[in-house]
């Protein structure tokens, strides 16, 4: 049994895992989101595919899986090992559609000691997360002929990744700003960009998430 416990917790994600270990502790969905710097929704939407995947009926379930596996315990030797931080400058993925806009955010981030990947849209996404340890996204709200939602692939990035997401778009209706935080990013940029308050965002954000 336990064996099949252990290997339901290793399938979960490694941001599912940092909340599972929080819920089996008695922390509300809030103190979770304070902690892991994120969202309320992104963290109910974590707990929910978290007692899918481990199959748990109940929260009860679920803890009584994981004292099971003995990871239940507050003593930090419960957690996983975190990975080790990648050294040198911040990397960041810029998804932009706009060449001109593009070129000029990855040239301005770059002279400001920044490592940066650069998209037209969201297409190659995954495999650019797949491979590469970034820890920013910078990704516009509307991207290519399709004009597919930024919003959607933000919480695709939020639930699948651990980096930092800052939009950056043209629309400027307070509801988008809105449903953009509250849904999964970090913070929010409105076009014309103006690349020190570009670098300084990114730099909060990167605090706040303890890159």
């Amino acid at each position: 049994m336990s064996s099949s416990v252990k290997s339901r917790f290793d399938s979960l994600t490694t941001r599912q895992k940092q909340v599972c270990l929080q819920v089996v502790q008695g922390k509300l969905s809030k103190q979770i989101a304070t902690d892991l710097g994120t969202s309320i929704n992104t963290i109910k939407k974590h707990r929910i595919a978290i007692l899918e995947k481990m199959k748990a009926d109940s929260l009860v379930s679920l803890v009584r899986m994981m004292d099971r596996l003995e990871l239940a315990d507050a003593d930090s030797r419960a957690a996983p090992e975190p990975p080790p931080k990648r050294s040198g400058p911040l990397r960041c993925l810029v998804v932009e559609d706009q060449r001109e806009l593009r070129s000029a955010m990855v040239e301005a981030l770059s002279n400001q000691g920044l490592d940066v990947i650069s998209l037209p849209d969201g297409e190659a996404i995954e495999s650019v997360l797949e491979s590469s340890e970034i820890d920013i996204v910078l990704l516009d709200i509307l991207l290519g002929q399709n004009k597919k939602d930024g919003m959607l692939l933000a919480e695709m990035v939020r639930e699948k990744y651990d980096c930092g997401i800052i939009m950056t778009t043209a629309v400027t209706e307070q509801s988008k700003q809105l449903q953009a935080l509250l849904n999964s990013a970090d913070a929010y940029l409105t076009k014309p960009i103006d690349f020190d308050m570009l670098h300084a965002v990114i730099q909060s954000v990167a605090r706040r998430l303890g890159m």
